[in-house]
C-alpha cells in the first residue's frame, strides 16, 4: 500500500525527473549523502541500476566537501 501512495502522489515529480535526466544523456551517477539520505540514495541506487542501466557511485560527504571530488 505505501509503495503505491509513494507512486501516487510523486508520479509527476518522478516522471519530471525521468525526462531530465534522459535530457542530459550522463555516463554514470554520483550521489553524496549521510545518515538516512544516504540510506534513501542507496535505495535510487537499485532503483537507477535497473531502470536506467547506469551505474552508481556513492561519494562520502567530507570527501565532496574538502577535496571538490
Amino acid at each position: 500500500e505505501a509503495p503505491a501512495r509513494l507512486l501516487d502522489g510523486s508520479a509527476a515529480v518522478l516522471t519530471e525527473a525521468g525526462r531530465g535526466i534522459r535530457e542530459r544523456d550522463p555516463q554514470f551517477v554520483v550521489t553524496v549523502a549521510r545518515g538516512s539520505s544516504d540510506h534513501a540514495a542507496t535505495f535510487m541506487k537499485y532503483a537507477v541500476e535497473l531502470t536506467a542501466s547506469l551505474a552508481v557511485a556513492s561519494v562520502g560527504p567530507s570527501i565532496a566537501s574538502i577535496y571538490g571530488a
